[in-house]
């Protein structure tokens, strides 16, 4: 019997400016993972196309197509739709082009999952000792090629450059193969499930933040609620506040306090995070602190593996047991 690792399939989401051309390059080389790793290949398509062509995909190594049927729909919605259909699948693999929706979606995708993400990979081969994959990218101003492995992930997600890999025409017998319909009602701008509650006008980012000093607070998902208690450790510290990327995301935060890929870099003596998960794009800005406290309700958390101490606690517990030291 599979066991449900066997079972994933590997997921190619189809380009979204219909260059078929593109995603037969894409779907061939998830082909070959797939043969590699005895996986199926499922594409989601969501411009509209009717059976007929879709079945051209299947001479492509695809095995399952997902067509998206819908009304139209603006980004942020084709954004909501796909990931609730990678959550669904949980696949081993999910590729897409390198055109600029197409990547815009798979970064929105893999800061949701809290996942890795290899941009505009050149080559993506199988290392046949531990069958790992290996994404191959060009990197400091395309002087070297890096190669990049995922280790102890889930879901693996790359985007794929244009014209790097090659089609290959397999020919199979269609009636083998399956296209499921799947109608999304309602999703347009008129809808009610995105509504425009008010208007506010966004305050230029406080530049004065500047995350250099010795001891710095990072603050993440499983502690924002805890902000105000967060601030008065702040102050009684006198440090600063770091936060992670989807609180920045969300709008709860300004972009001036992230810390990360796409943020700021760190170098404290102390860094103490709280609630924070341990997502790559984090951890890369914090790489350079020389003690890091990690405090955490999940033992499990992925920045277990990137601190000094792990204290398994419940943030405002923690937050409260210092502040009592700091008033005796």
């Amino acid at each position: 019997m599979n066991t449900k690792e066997e079972l994933k399939q590997i997921v190619v989401i189809g380009d979204l400016h219909g260059d078929i051309e593109f995603d037969q390059q894409v779907t061939s080389i998830a082909a070959s993972i797939g043969r590699d790793w005895n996986k199926q290949v499922l594409f989601i398509q969501l411009i509209d196309m009717s059976d007929g062509a879709l079945e051209f995909y299947f001479d492509y190594g695809v095995d399952k197509i997902v067509k998206i049927d819908h009304n139209q729909f603006n980004m942020r919605q084709m954004n909501d739709i796909l990931l609730e259909e990678i959550k669904a699948l949980s696949p081993s693999l999910v590729l897409t082009g390198s055109n600029k929706q197409n990547c815009e979606i798979a970064a929105n995708i893999a800061t949701a999952l809290e996942i890795g993400l290899v941009a505009e990979c050149i080559a993506i081969k199988m290392d046949n000792g531990d069958k790992k994959l290996k994404f191959s990218r060009a990197a400091i101003s395309s002087s070297v090629i890096a190669d990049i492995i995922c280790d102890e992930c889930d879901i693996q997600m790359s985007t794929v450059k244009k014209d790097c890999f090659i089609s290959q025409y397999m020919p199979c017998d269609h009636q083998k193969k399956s296209i499921i319909h799947k109608v999304i009602i309602g999703h347009n701008d008129n809808e009610m499930n995105y509504k425009l509650i008010n208007k506010v006008a966004i305050e230029a980012a406080n530049e004065s933040v500047k995350l250099n000093s010795k001891v710095i607070i990072g603050v993440g998902r499983g502690a924002i609620k805890f902000m105000p208690r967060i601030e008065k450790l702040a102050e009684v510290l006198q440090t600063e506040i770091g936060v992670t990327r989807p609180l920045v995301d969300e709008g709860l935060m300004p972009h001036s306090q992230q810390i990360g890929q796409s943020g700021k870099s760190i170098k404290p003596d102390l860094y103490i995070a709280l609630g924070v998960s341990g997502a790559s794009q984090h951890v890369v800005g914090m790489l350079n602190a020389k003690k890091v406290i990690a405090v955490n309700i999940d033992e499990e958390a992925p920045i277990k593996k990137h601190c000094d101490y792990f204290i398994h606690l419940n943030v405002e517990e923690f937050i409260n047991n210092i502040l009592k030291e700091c008033e005796k």
